[in-house]
Formats: structure tokens, sequence, C-alpha cells
């Protein structure tokens, strides 16, 4: 196992050779892909030298930017291993600028340039150097010459190490990080000291958090089928003899039924950890309502709007994809009714098909000529969970490659719209900065495509930076977050003409329920294994803190829209 991956560009062999050596002559022994055995498979013994080198420093010059094995493997340095410096004077690429990178651009060999000291403080604290004859590099008159005239000479026969990780700013840095990781490691051992001890009276809300003790898989079932059980209720005192549901809890049953609240409550119900067949004719006759109401491929919102809308159109999709998967074997009843609902999953993915976006997005509203500006955020995150629930059902015929690219399309619509600035999502025509709860939403969905076989996510490096924001924000959500605090998104949509010409724009807002999504979420990063064990320890606190909050979501819900319940119950459907 070497100390130090050197990754770079074809392009900078020759400096890559030259900064191995310098490496090699402080001790450290440095892999970089010139020692490729003859006769092996190039990609197996990179990888397998990328995985197990304890730290990663790449060069980034113009030819790096653009080479995809480079961005490859330093992103496979992101856990905390990476040490990236600049052998041209250029921005890194998107993904890598929020890290401090060693600038060696006018570096001539000197001891006392202040980046390269800093730089041999920063491989120190992350790799102490070997002694010269632990070295697995040059031999020891080789080392003791001159190096690179490019890079000039070394002063002295061996480069000096100091001693001391607090020698240079970077170390300090790797100190205070060490520091904080020592804090956070003794917290997460005060939480399983807890264990036996019951509730901690403390001053704020996260040393409460910090007191509870884990929850086992046992307390955790029983809380979300109790929940469950109650939400149900809920959603079945709206459902109407016709079909569909009313909108909100308390409405008399007046109003026509939504498209959009019905279908969140259909997939609610057939989610649901409890079978409800009382409710199976409702639910089957909504069914029916909605092919009725369908138009052509779509469905609107409600049938007196004149324009499809997406976030409609998939609920319902979401809706008849609960029905093929129900809980209960018997919901449908014949081979007709099965037909028939694969029919209306195919419509709907017919739909999203015609109205994804050149950019990989979907616009809320339909529009004649898409473009990549028609994206909005809420119904790209309903589109692409409709096509990744589609993906996990093998008895809807569909072409998988189309399906595959669509989703691809739509991740790396999700992943280029990370703004490394304000470490997140910034909503659609917003300047206001990142909005956590669309962070939420968009890691969801970027797990659940790891989950479905789309494993490249996981690397890449906006991922790994929106886990580590979002952790720690949903920890303290979790505990101080009211749960009837949600986000209304804007969904600003630009309107085009076949021909191309402007028509305006349209604003339709969506409300983000945080708690169900963020309860999802944190279930599937507790076993995400590509996090660290701290990462996956502050999930679980995450998980186990919302889970003990389920009976206040259900009393909070019990009054007003639907769509509240709805969606709540069928998160913990999906947790069952």
């Amino acid at each position: 196992m070497a100390d130090i991956f050197l990754s770079y560009a074809r392009e900078d062999a020759a400096r890559a050779r030259q900064l191995a050596e310098v490496l090699q002559s402080y001790g450290w022994s440095v892999w970089w892909d010139h020692q490729i055995p003859h006769g092996k498979d190039f990609r197996a013994v990179i990888q397998q030298q990328l995985a197990e080198a304890r730290c990663v420093v790449v060069l980034w010059s113009r030819a790096a930017v653009t080479s995809q094995f480079v961005l490859d493997e330093a992103t496979e340095g992101l856990n905390g291993r990476l040490v990236p410096c600049l052998i041209e004077a250029i921005h890194p690429p998107l993904g890598f600028r929020q890290l401090q990178t060693a600038n060696l651009t006018t570096w001539n060999g000197e001891q006392e340039h202040d980046e390269y000291r800093a730089f041999v403080d920063t491989m120190s604290a992350i790799v102490p150097p070997r002694s010269t004859s632990e070295s697995t590099g040059l031999p020891r008159n080789d080392r003791d010459r001159q190096v690179s005239p490019e890079w000039g000479p070394l002063s002295g026969s061996r480069p000096r190490v100091r001693p001391s990780v607090f020698g240079g700013r970077r170390a300090a840095a790797a100190a205070l990080v060490t520091l904080g990781i020592a804090i956070l490691l003794v917290s997460l051992w005060a939480t399983s000291r807890f264990r036996a001890g019951g509730a901690h009276t403390a001053g704020s809300s996260n040393d409460a958090l910090l007191a509870n003790r884990r929850m086992t898989d046992v307390e955790r079932q029983k809380i979300e089928f109790d929940a469950g059980r109650n939400l149900s209720e809920l959603v079945k005192s709206t459902l109407l003899l016709d079909g569909g549901c009313r909108i909100s809890i308390d409405d008399p049953g007046f109003s026509p039924p939504e498209n959009w609240s019905s279908a969140q409550c259909v997939a609610a119900l057939l989610q649901a950890p409890e079978a409800q067949p009382d409710v199976y004719d409702e639910i089957r006759r909504t069914l029916h309502l909605f092919s009725a109401r369908r138009r052509g491929d779509g469905w609107t919102v409600i049938q007196s709007m004149p324009q499809i809308q997406i976030e409609s159109t998939a609920w319902v999709g979401l809706a008849f994809l609960a029905a093929l998967n129900a809980r209960a074997n018997d919901f449908l009843r014949s081979i007709a009714e099965r037909d028939d609902v694969m029919r209306e999953i195919g419509h709907v993915h017919q739909y999203l098909t015609q109205r994804q976006s050149g950019g990989g997005g979907w616009g809320s509203f339909e529009t004649e000529y898409v473009k990549p500006s028609a994206s909005t955020d809420y119904s790209t995150f309903l589109a692409l969970r409709f096509l990744l629930e589609l993906r996990k059902s093998p008895q809807v015929s569909v072409d998988r490659g189309i399906l595959d690219e669509q989703i691809r399309r739509a991740l790396a619509w999700v992943m280029s719209r990370y703004d490394v600035e304000a470490k997140g999502w910034s909503e659609h025509g917003s300047a206001v900065g990142a909005q956590k709860d669309l962070a939420t939403l968009y890691l969801l969905v970027l797990t659940e495509a790891n989950q479905a076989g789309f494993g490249y996510v996981m690397s890449n490096s906006v991922y790994q930076m929106a886990v580590g924001v979002w952790i720690p924000a949903a920890l303290q959500d979790s505990v101080t977050r009211k749960l009837i605090d949600n986000s209304d998104l804007r969904q600003d949509q630009d309107l085009f003409s076949k021909s191309g010409a402007y028509l305006g724009y349209k604003q339709q807002s969506a409300s983000i329920l945080w708690h169900p999504w963020s309860l999802l979420l944190s279930s599937y990063l507790v076993k995400e294994k590509s996090l660290s064990q701290s990462q996956r320890d502050q999930a679980q606190l995450v998980q186990d803190q919302l889970v003990r909050r389920l009976p206040e979501a259900a009393k909070a819900f019990s009054r007003g829209f639907i769509f509240k319940a709805a969606e709540m119950l069928y998160v913990v459907g999906l947790l069952s």
C-alpha cells in the first residue's frame, strides 16, 4: 500500500515524475500509473491503488480539469484523503473549488515558499512521513540530488519535515478538524452511555437529542405502525363514494376532488403499513376516475384547469404503481384490472418522456416548446421519483435503455443545479441562497438512484458535499423545528411557443413537508456504506428523533389540507 496516490493528466507526466521524486525524498511512498505492470488490467490496478492509498494528491492543470480519469480519481479522495495542488494558473473544476488548494505554480524548490510549506504540513498531518530507511522510493543518493530544473533544486541533502503538525496554517486547520471529530465522537459516546439512563435534562435541544438513547428496531417499528394506523384513518375519512378525496379534512365535500390530492391519498393508503381492504372499493373507483379524467397522456390538478401539470401526472403515476404493487395481493382482482393499471402507467411514462427538457428536468406547466429553462424543482423531483419507482416494477413493459437514459439525464440536471458557494440547491429564479428542504428532496432521489443501480451518484462530489451539509442541519431540525414549518417552493417557469417565442412565465408554488421526506432520507443514509461511520451515526440520531415525533405529526396533520397526512402516511409505508 502506497502512502500517496498521485493523480495527473498524461500531458503533465514530466511534472508528476518531478513531484513524485520530491515526495519520495521525504520518506513517503508514492504510486503513479507509470508503475502498472505489463499485461495487467490498468483500470483494476489503478482502482486498487486508489482505494488503498492513505492520501490522494491531484495536480490541477488545463489538461487535468478536462480529464475524466483525473476527476474520478480526485473524487475518490473526497473522503478526507485529498490534497489538491495547482501546477498551472487555473480554477479547479466545479466540485473542488471549496477545498483549500496548494498553489505550486510559482514554486522553484525553495524551502521558505509559503504554499510549499503549507503543502508539506498538510501532507504530514494526513500521512506522517516514514524514515528514510522505510521509504520504498528512490535510493538515498538519488534523493539527495538536485531534482527538477523546471521547479528548481532542493536546498540541502534532504528536505526537512517540521515535527509539529501545528507548524503552518493548513496544519492548524487540520488540527481544528481533528478536534471537532474528537468532540463528535465524545458526543456519540455520551449518547450510548444514556441508553440505560433514561432522559437527560439539558439546557439545549441538542443536549436533549444526545441524551435520548438509541431506539431499537422493535420500538421504531411500533411507533411507525401506530402512526400509520392513525394517519390511515385520517386519509380514509376524506374518501368520496364516487371516487376521489376531499381536499381538506374539514371540507364538507361539496368542492370537486383534485387529481393531485386524490392521487396522494390513494398512493398512501395502498402503501400504508397495514392493508386497508375496507376502502378498496373507494380506491378502485378513484383509479377509474383518474382514467376518465386523463387528457391525452397527462392530468391537470382539477378538471377546470386548462393545462396539464407534471406534479399531478407524477402523483397519479405513483398511485397506479402503488396499485400494481399493493401490500395486499388481492387488490387487483383480475388480469383485466392489472392490464388497465399498467396501461395508465404507460400513459404517465409517455407524458414524462415527451415533457423532459433538453437539460434533463421537467417544467410544472405544459409548454409547446420545451427548453432547459422550462424546468422547475418540485416537478423534476416528482417526475424522477416516478421513473425510479417504475424501474423497480419489472411487471411493467418498458424499454429499460430509454428509461435509464431518462433517469441519467434527470440526475445530471439535479447535480448541475447544485450551488457550491451557497452549499445547496437554490430555488429556480431565486437569489436568496440555498433552500434546505429542496436539498432534502434532491438528496432523496439521488440516494434512491444509487439504490436503483446508478452507483456513480455516491462518488460525485456534489453528493458528498450536500450530505455533509444536510446531516448537521437535519440533526438540529429534528429537535427544534416545528412540524408545520413547511416551505413554499417557488416554481417560476418560462413558457415558449412552438417557434421558440417567449410567452412569459407562470408561477405555481409547491408546499414541501420537511418531516416525512427528512425521515425517509435519514433512514436511507443510516445504511449508506459510502458515508463515514460518524455520518451514519448522526443520520441514525436524526431518524430516531423524527420517528419519536411521528405521534406529534399525526396530531398536527389532523386538520387542514389532506395532502399533509397523505404524504406522511406514504412515507411511513415506504419505511415499513
